[in-house]
């Protein structure tokens, strides 16, 4: 496959930064407009040439002042707590505003997502993305800071007379500022199109917000998982066309797909529709199988991730106990596999994900098992997932974490028949519940829930002497529940 020289703009990024590159091709415009556009620059040229004549004669003025000061910025919008916000700059060389607007218009179903206008232009005027786009990003986030959205939009118009592209870069925030739930999945980092009509442009821009509100949100708030099957349908076309039918790189087409298949994971996870995780399972060992050398944007522990999510989810809802096991041993084994890559790299966001989610199935897993060593390595990949999500930094991330150690800390105690093991489950979802904060509509009701599990628990499993005791060294933070569990006998 050949592509057209020219045609793509790679989007570089440091991690944990997310970065998707959409590039479109825009029809050309009339030749007329053209040839009235060159004369009117000829006139300005010739005025100008005369102006600057009289100006520059000996008995012309001299202004004795020096250029007024540019007017500030205008502040940026501010993004509505609890909402997704996509941000949208201006884009670099696009005079008229055409290729703007179509972005707005692909945005205007977006619902939850809510979409901000940045009066800004991230990429420069009169130059492509691959000198700049370092620098692109750094402001990206910046204006991510401080308008509290989750991602923006940016880039740049590009090319000659015949062929006008525009090249889009997508900047994910490193982390949530209001709420919502984030960080299981690995999103795509980089993505071409190249030589596509604006219509399957907008298509890929829905499917990558809609995901993204999914996993934000949830199914209860968030979009319709239904949505997600629609625009799936939609893009999975564009990912396996016919290679002689677009220009297309193979970094291009693997970035599409993995993109394609995280949303049919989170599709299958949402539904539990096992034939959408068996497709995302399918691509991504095929991704896997091909191999990402030369990939920059897209690296394997990101494959491995989604992959172990897929798989694990696979272990839940298929009927049979021994296909769950299969499925769950799978799930480990990608997620050991991404942890591994990603030790010692500086991604430590990315490893701590990789953790909590092995700690997630190693749980599953150890509840189908009869031994306690699955449980026993759960709680220490949860644990070592603690070491990089800070309570104060990330709170929930660390919440979701804690909540994950506190399940597997009570399946522990319970097989090994000890009432301290469930008493640390239950301090560990108590100090969860202790910071939500404003973001108890995220885990609330999950942690109200594993804090009765664990009582439960407790109370029948265990004499009423070892169940005093562990509400008596927790009895403040039982107090501050809105109905705390009162204790036995």
């Amino acid at each position: 496959m050949t592509d057209l020289p020219g045609s793509e703009h790679r989007c570089e990024h440091n991690p944990p930064q997310r970065v998707i590159t959409l590039v479109s091709r825009r029809p050309p415009r009339h030749t007329g407009a053209r040839v009235a556009l060159l004369v009117a620059v000829l006139v300005a040229g010739a005025a100008g040439v005369w102006w600057w004549q009289a100006s520059s004669a000996p008995n012309a003025a001299k202004s004795p002042s020096a250029s007024p000061p540019a007017a500030p910025e205008p502040p940026l919008p501010l993004a509505a707590p609890d909402r997704f916000t996509v941000a949208l700059a201006h884009l670099g060389n696009d005079t008229d505003g055409l290729e703007e607007q179509r972005l707005v218009a692909a945005l205007a179903d977006a619902e939850p997502a809510q979409l901000l206008r940045f009066d800004r232009t991230i990429a420069p005027t009169g130059m492509g993305l691959g000198a700049s786009t370092r620098a692109g990003h750094d402001t990206a986030r910046g204006y991510l800071a401080e308008a509290g959205a989750q991602a923006v939009m940016w880039g740049v118009v590009t090319g000659h007379q015949e062929e006008q592209l525009v090249s889009l870069c997508w900047t994910l925030a490193s982390q949530l500022r209001h709420g919502g739930r984030w960080g299981r999945y690995e999103l795509p980092g980089e993505l071409l199109l190249p030589a596509v009509g604006w219509r399957e442009l907008a298509d890929v821009v829905r499917l990558l917000v809609v995901a993204h509100s999914l996993e934000f949100y949830g199914a209860e708030a968030g979009p319709s998982p239904e949505r997600l099957r629609t625009l799936v349908e939609t893009v999975r076309p564009l990912a396996y066309a016919p290679r002689g039918r677009r220009v297309m790189s193979n970094e291009s087409r693997a970035n599409l797909r993995f993109a394609l298949a995280t949303a049919l994971a989170l599709y299958g996870e949402h539904t539990g529709r096992a034939e959408a995780l068996q497709e995302a399972v399918t691509i991504l060992r095929e991704l896997l199988a091909e191999g990402l050398a030369g990939n920059e944007s897209l690296r394997p522990a990101a494959v491995q991730n989604n992959l172990g999510n897929a798989l694990s989810r696979l272990g839940v809802v298929v009927p049979d106990v021994a296909s769950q096991r299969a499925y769950l041993e799978r799930a480990t084994s990608a997620y050991q596999a991404a942890v591994m890559e990603l030790s010692g790299k500086g991604d430590r966001p990315s490893w701590a994900t990789a953790q909590s989610n092995l700690g997630t199935a190693l749980t599953a897993l150890g509840e189908r098992a009869y031994s306690t060593s699955q449980l026993e390595q759960a709680g220490a990949a949860f644990r070592a997932a603690l070491t990089e999500r800070a309570r104060d930094r990330d709170p929930l991330a660390w919440v979701a974490t804690q909540i994950g150690l506190g399940v597997s800390l009570r399946r522990l105690g319970e097989r090994s028949k000890q009432a301290g093991t469930v008493c640390q489950a239950l301090e560990a979802h108590l100090s969860a519940w202790a910071a939500l904060g404003t973001h108890a509509a995220v885990y609330g009701g999950r942690t109200a829930a594993e804090i009765e599990r664990d009582r439960r628990v407790l109370e029948s499993a265990f004499s009423p002497a070892e169940v005093r005791d562990c509400f008596k060294r927790n009895e403040a933070q039982l107090s501050r529940l809105p109905r705390p569990p009162a204790p036995p006998p």
